[in-house]
């Protein structure tokens, strides 16, 4: 069959998520774009996630089920899901997340453009609970569709954590830009992942948040608390610091201004624009 537009492969990397993966697998299997495969893996879970893709596995031929004999690992999950894949664009799925249905047709439509490396959605973060949401305004990363390298790279840099900036590697991607980048930072440092994507290609933003983040209770940094105990921001600044030394030396033509934003970078640091430092 010839299809009129490209065919996507989505990854869904999968661990006991019973509660929230039918959700999650419903809204995919509803695009409007429906030429892509999604691939998913099943890490070994102990709850009944194995029952629930293979149900899907029989209703919908689109669907592709592995189950790893043992548990390899988050970051090891997410990479085996672009293992399998092979069309031209890829995204990882979160079981538990949500995406409008014309989130895939929207993003070919900005990959049409072969300067384009990847599509970035504007989001909101969800409690599942609540029902209560946020939208993180697009403007936010409009650093990623800057054509200058640095401008990309040190723009996502100086953005802070409460931002939710790394749900960049849920964009929809040119599988060759998400390979490349892959070979430099693996996955189970979204942040230093993300930098690696920017250093190679420049994104596009979309628009209308047709993707949810969805958290079962409240999402991180609901609360920018005026008071943190000692030990959070101990662990706070040790993941800061280990953070931006590997992003040294993954980028040492960087070093002076990483360094600057280290350290202006504190744990409720942030503007209205999300910046550690305002230029």
């Amino acid at each position: 069959m010839t299809h009129k537009k490209p065919m996507v492969s989505i990854g869904m990397p999968v661990y006991n998520g019973e509660k929230y993966l039918r959700t999650a697998l419903d809204s995919l299997l509803a695009q409007t774009h429906r030429h892509f495969c999604l691939i998913i893996s099943d890490n070994a879970s102990t709850d009944g996630t194995e029952a629930i893709c293979r149900a899907y596995l029989e209703r919908d031929p689109r669907v592709v089920y592995f189950r790893q004999p043992r548990n390899i690992g988050a970051a090891g999950n997410f990479q085996f899901t672009l293992d399998q894949a092979n069309a031209e664009f890829f995204m990882w799925a979160a079981h538990d997340d949500y995406w409008a249905p014309r989130f895939v047709e929207e993003a070919l439509k900005l990959l049409e453009d072969p300067a384009v490396g990847f599509a970035f959605p504007s989001f909101r973060l969800k409690s599942i609970r609540y029902g209560i949401f946020r939208t993180i305004p697009a403007d936010v990363f409009k650093c990623i569709e800057a054509p200058i390298r640095d401008h990309r790279v040190l723009g996502f840099c100086n953005l802070h954590h409460s931002s939710h900036k790394c749900n960049l590697v849920y964009s929809v991607f040119r599988r060759s830009i998400l390979k490349s980048a892959l070979a430099k930072q693996d996955v189970s440092n979204d942040g230093l992942l993300s930098m690696a994507i920017l250093d190679l290609a420049r994104g596009r933003l979309m628009q209308k948040a047709l993707f949810a983040k969805r958290y079962e209770y409240l999402w991180p940094g609901f609360w920018k608390k005026l008071w943190v105990k000692r030990a959070k921001l101990d662990q706070f600044a040790q993941i800061r610091d280990a953070s931006f030394a590997k992003a040294q030396g993954l980028f040492p033509e960087y070093a002076e201004e990483l360094e600057h934003m280290r350290s202006s970078y504190h744990y409720n640091n942030r503007n209205r624009q999300y910046r550690i430092i305002e230029h």
